[in-house]
C-alpha cells in the first residue's frame, strides 16, 4: 500500500533524512514518492509544488516550531487529505501533539520492523500513536 503514497518528512537533522530515506524505501514506498525539508519553509514550498498522503514532522525545527507549521500546512487547501504525523524523540509530547490537531505520533528511533504496517494504517486513516 505505501508503494503509490507520496510522503513528506520535515526533519532539519540530515543523518535522519538518510536513515528515513532507507526505512521508507524498506517499507515500500518509491524513492520518487519521498520528498526531505529540513525547515517550515522548504516543507511550504514542497506542499506548494505537490500534494502528499502523508507528513512527518518533527516538533523542533530550526526556523519554526513543528507545532505552528502544523497549522500552517493545515490550513492549505490541496492538503485537505493530508496525514500529519509527529515524529520526535520525545515520546511523552503524544498527547500534547494529539492536542495540537497531529493525525498520530510516530516516536523516534522507529522500527524497521513494524514500520510498513504503521504506513499502512496512517494510509487507510486509522488511528496511529505509538510514542515507541
Amino acid at each position: 500500500m505505501p508503494g503509490e503514497a507520496s510522503f513528506l518528512v520535515v526533519e532539519d537533522n540530515m543523518e535522519i533524512h538518510s536513515m528515513l530515506r532507507r526505512m521508507l524505501r524498506y517499507a515500500g514506498v518509491l524513492p520518487e514518492n519521498i520528498e526531505f525539508s529540513s525547515d517550515a519553509k522548504g516543507a511550504l514550498e514542497a506542499t506548494g509544488r505537490r500534494q502528499f498522503d502523508a507528513i512527518l514532522l518533527n516538533f523542533e525545527l530550526p526556523d519554526e516550531d513543528g507545532f505552528s507549521l502544523l497549522h500552517k500546512l493545515k490550513a492549505l487547501d490541496n492538503l485537505a487529505g493530508t496525514q500529519f504525523i509527529a515524529y520526535i524523540g520525545y515520546v511523552e509530547r503524544w498527547l500534547e501533539a494529539r492536542e495540537a490537531g497531529f493525525d498520530g505520533f510516530l516516536g523516534k528511533p522507529l522500527d524497521l520492523n513494524r514500520l510498513p504496517q504503521q504506513l499502512a494504517r496512517i494510509l487507510r486513516y486509522e488511528p496511529v500513536w505509538e510514542p515507541r
